[in-house]
C-alpha cells in the first residue's frame, strides 16, 4: 500500500484542483455546466468545451427552436436547462421560456404583460439577459413607466416581484442584472430631464427586497453595461461598474458604498461591460477603449491610466475578450482587434466579415464572433491573425452566444440554436 499512497495522494489533490478550476473566473461557478449571466462566469466571455465544431451546417445543430416574438438577450444555463426570454412588442407580452438542453424540449413559458415604450430600433424589449442560480431564475423588463425585477424558481413558479420607477432613456434600456451570494445587483441609469433618479441596486435573492439603493448622476449619454465583480470574496465582495457619468467605479456589494472611483473617463455612452484581468481594468465606449491599472489592499485603491484606444479600435455595443495577456475587440462595423494588454500595442486589426453588435465568446483557444447578419465568424485566439470557418445561422442576432455543457447556444431574433456535444 505505501508504494501507492503517493499516486493517491497525487490523483486527489489533482481532482481538488480540477475541481476548483472549473468554478472559473473568481471561483464563481461551474462553467463546464452552467452559464449563469451575461457572459458567463464573471462576465468575461470563456467558456470550456472541447466538442464544439469549427464550422457547420444546420445539419449540424443539436436542435432549432422558433421563440415566441423576438428579443436580443442571451440564453443563460443551469444544469439540464436552458432559460430565454422574448418579447412581442404589438402585444406587449413578454416570455421567460425554460429548455431541455438535451433535445430543447419546452420545459415551461412564463407569459407577462409589459409596457410599452420607446426604443432604438435596433434595441427590443427582451434585451437584458436574465441571471440565475441553484434555485432561481431573475429577469428584469423595463418601460418609462415601471421597472420590475422577477425571481421564478426553476419550474417557472414566481417566487416575488419587486417594482421599481420607470426607466427613461431615447435608446431604452439593455443592462442586465446578475447574481452572487445573497444579492441581486442591477444598474437603472436615466437619461437627461428624466422624472426619475438613476440608481444601482441591490436586492435580496430570496424575498426581492431592496438592501440598498445608490443614487447616481444623470447624464445626457446614460449607460446601460452590466457590473461585474471585482473581488469575489466572501467577506467583502466588490463590484466593479462602468459609467459615463462616473467612469469606473468599485462599490462594497454588501453595503454599497462606493470605494474607490475614477471620475469620468469616458466621453460617450458605456454600453459595454467592464473587464478584470491581470491587475487591470477594461471599459469602452463609443468613441475609446479605457485602461487602468488597479492596486489595492483592504479596501484601499490606487489606480491610474494604462492607456487609451482610439476611436477605430473601439466596440461601442459588444464587450472585447481578454485572454492570456491579450484583448479581442470586435469593432461594431466589423474589424476584428488583437491588442497587447500591458502595452496597449495593436498586433492585428482586420475585417473578416459584417458588422457587430454580439460580444465574442472564447472556447478552446478560438473567438466565435456573430455578426448582425448571422454569421458566426471563428477565429484562432492568437497573435496571428487567422480566419477558421465563417458560418451562416440563416437569422440576423445581435445577441451574444452561451457556452455551457460542450454545447454552444446562439440566440437569433426568433430562434435558440444548440450545437456541440456533451
Amino acid at each position: 500500500m505505501r508504494i501507492y499512497a503517493p499516486f493517491f495522494l497525487l490523483y486527489g489533490f489533482l481532482f481538488l484542483l480540477l475541481t476548483t478550476m472549473s468554478k472559473g473566473d473568481h471561483n464563481l461557478e461551474n462553467t463546464n455546466i452552467n452559464w449563469t449571466r451575461f457572459r458567463g462566469p464573471n462576465g468575461m466571455g470563456i467558456g470550456f468545451a472541447h466538442s464544439l465544431p469549427v464550422s457547420w451546417t444546420e445539419k449540424d445543430y443539436n436542435w432549432k427552436i422558433k421563440l415566441p416574438g423576438k428579443g436580443h438577450s442571451s440564453p443563460v444555463v443551469w444544469e439540464n436547462k436552458v432559460f430565454v426570454t422574448s418579447a412581442d412588442e404589438e402585444l406587449n407580452h413578454g416570455y421567460i421560456l425554460a429548455f431541455n438542453f438535451s433535445d430543447g424540449s419546452l420545459i415551461w413559458q412564463k407569459d407577462l404583460n409589459i409596457f410599452p415604450y420607446e426604443i432604438n430600433e435596433d434595441n427590443s424589449f427582451a434585451t437584458p439577459t436574465p441571471t440565475v442560480d441553484a434555485d432561481h431564475l431573475y429577469g428584469i423588463w423595463y418601460s418609462q413607466q415601471t421597472t420590475f425585477l422577477m425571481a421564478l424558481d426553476h419550474q417557472g413558479r414566481e417566487i416575488w416581484r419587486t417594482k421599481f420607477d420607470g426607466t427613461y432613456s431615447r435608446h431604452g434600456a439593455a443592462s442586465s442584472p446578475i447574481v452572487h451570494g445573497d444579492l441581486v445587483v442591477f444598474s437603472r441609469e436615466q437619461e437627461g430631464e428624466s422624472p426619475f433618479a438613476s440608481s444601482w441596486v441591490a436586492v435580496d435573492r430570496h424575498s426581492g427586497k431592496v438592501v440598498w439603493n445608490l443614487q447616481r448622476e444623470t447624464t445626457y449619454r446614460f449607460s446601460v453595461s452590466t457590473p461585474c465583480l471585482y473581488n469575489s470574496s466572501r467577506q467583502s465582495p466588490q463590484l466593479l461598474f462602468a459609467s459615463r457619468a462616473h467612469g469606473f467605479t468599485i462599490v462594497d456589494m454588501i453595503t454599497g458604498k462606493i470605494l474607490w472611483e475614477t471620475g469620468p473617463v469616458f466621453n460617450h455612452r458605456v454600453v459595454a461591460s467592464p473587464l478584470v484581468s491581470q491587475g487591470m481594468l477594461i471599459g469602452t465606449c463609443k468613441k475609446k477603449i479605457v485602461v487602468f491599472t488597479l492596486d489595492h489592499h483592504d479596501n484601499t485603491f490606487k489606480g491610474e491610466l494604462a492607456y487609451e484606444l482610439p476611436a477605430k479600435l473601439t466596440s461601442y455595443v459588444p464587450t472585447p475578450i481578454v485572454y492570456k495577456g491579450l484583448v479581442f475587440v470586435c469593432v461594431d462595423k466589423g474589424n476584428v482587434a488583437c491588442i497587447n494588454l500591458s502595452t496597449g500595442k495593436v498586433l492585428w486589426n482586420e475585417k473578416p466579415a459584417g458588422a457587430f453588435y454580439s460580444s465574442p465568446v472564447l472556447v478552446d483557444n478560438r473567438l466565435y464572433c456573430t455578426t448582425k447578419k448571422g454569421e458566426v465568424v471563428v477565429l484562432n485566439a492568437s497573435e496571428k491573425y487567422e480566419v477558421l470557418a465563417i458560418n451562416q445561422l440563416g437569422e440576423e442576432s445581435y445577441a451574444t452566444p452561451a457556452v455551457a455543457g460542450g454545447r454552444i447556444y446562439f440566440r437569433t431574433f426568433s430562434h435558440l440554436i444548440s450545437i456541440g456535444t456533451n
